[in-house]
């Protein structure tokens, strides 16, 4: 967390009185709104962790506009502020996922969800932050996916049951790709956190999952398990695994 200090005995108790004032009608109110600092005590490019209700923030000065998103790391739930920023992006100081300040969005892995994007508004020298009630202490997000459309004959075949992979089918539904994703893999888990394999040696293999089965019945991505591919046919367009099976494709992304 970036340092700062309250200039004075007045900035406090016009900090208290605002947060006193704002807590007396949140039942009526869809969201959690707190004064979290002066607006002098953050500098551009400089961010601090603060307190809106019981959601642990991460407050942004970037180009002279504030922004606010949730300070756990979506990997591990490191701690942001603890971070480095640099422009739009802030740098978990665990494994190096990377988030972009402006909207939550992932950037670069080993994280997987986006994190919530929270409301910034400076009123009268003070900075407020805005937390939707029904997100609090859900430091995830995960970016709208579409589905599968069985009236689209293209299929998208990948092979590999990473990380990488993973990404790829995820990006497809979240850019609206409608036609048919087979993911597969030699492996007999689904795309698991190898990071926690180096933390964790007696971890359950549960516990390592990226995503459960459901996510990919969700979104309709399906997952052949225990599945090898021998060879590779590009003019035909055809892959043909170990038990026999030939598969055609219109895309492929090897990625194993």
């Amino acid at each position: 967390m970036i340092p700062w200090e309250i200039n004075s005995l007045a900035d406090q108790f016009v900090m208290s009185q605002e947060k006193a004032n704002l807590k007396a009608g949140l039942e009526e109110e869809e969201e959690v709104t707190d004064v979290v600092c002066m607006e002098s005590h953050l500098r551009d490019g400089e961010m601090m962790e603060v307190e809106v209700g019981r959601h642990n923030v991460l407050l942004v000065s970037c180009d002279g506009v504030y922004s606010a998103i949730s300070n756990q790391c979506t990997h591990y739930g490191a701690p942001l502020s603890k971070g480095v920023l640099s422009g739009h992006r802030v740098r978990c100081p665990w494994h190096g996922s990377c988030f972009n300040v402006k909207n939550g969005d992932l950037e670069e892995y080993p994280g997987i969800d986006c994190l919530p994007c929270h409301k910034v508004k400076v009123e009268n020298s003070k900075v407020y932050v805005s937390v939707k009630k029904k997100i609090q202490g859900q430091p995830k997000r995960l970016k709208w996916m579409g589905a599968r459309d069985q009236e689209v004959f293209h299929t998208v075949m990948v092979l590999g049951g990473g990380a990488a992979s993973l990404s790829c089918a995820e990006t497809l539904r979240q850019e609206n790709y409608r036609g048919r994703i087979i993911m597969v893999s030699r492996d007999d888990l689904l795309p698991y956190d190898k990071t926690r394999l180096s933390k964790v040696m007696n971890a359950e293999s549960d516990s390592l999952l990226m995503r459960r089965m459901e996510f990919f019945h969700k979104y309709d991505i399906e997952v052949w398990l225990r599945k090898e591919s021998m060879s590779i046919d590009t003019n035909k367009k055809t892959v043909t695994f170990d038990d026999g099976l030939i598969q055609n494709y219109d895309q492929i992304l090897i990625a194993t």
